[in-house]
């Protein structure tokens, strides 16, 4: 057991280990995902005043709690567009 423990780990530090390297002329390509996850975020922030607005002015006539949903929803879309840029960023490197 113990040969063949030993034997993994010669073999292990034999493998080549190559650097992650971003592919050339790529750049672009986060240049554009930072705009969008930036659009996405203001397009969400403005989202999210216009819910709170809408539950102010609905509060005044007993109906505020109807529209909790939206803000909530907002929330969440704020989530993914969050973990949807971690992710690309973790998948291409």
């Amino acid at each position: 057991m113990n040969t063949a423990l030993h034997l993994m780990n010669v073999a292990a530090g034999v493998l080549i280990d190559p650097k992650a390297e971003q592919p050339p002329g790529t750049d672009g390509i986060w240049v554009v995902a930072g705009w969008a996850k930036f659009a996405g975020f203001f397009v969400a922030a403005l989202a999210l005043i216009g819910a709170i607005v809408v539950l102010v002015l609905n509060n005044r006539r007993g109906e505020a709690m109807q529209h909790t949903g939206a803000i909530l929803g907002v929330l969440f879309g704020v989530v993914g567009i969050g973990a949807a840029f971690s992710l690309i960023n973790v998948l291409a490197g």
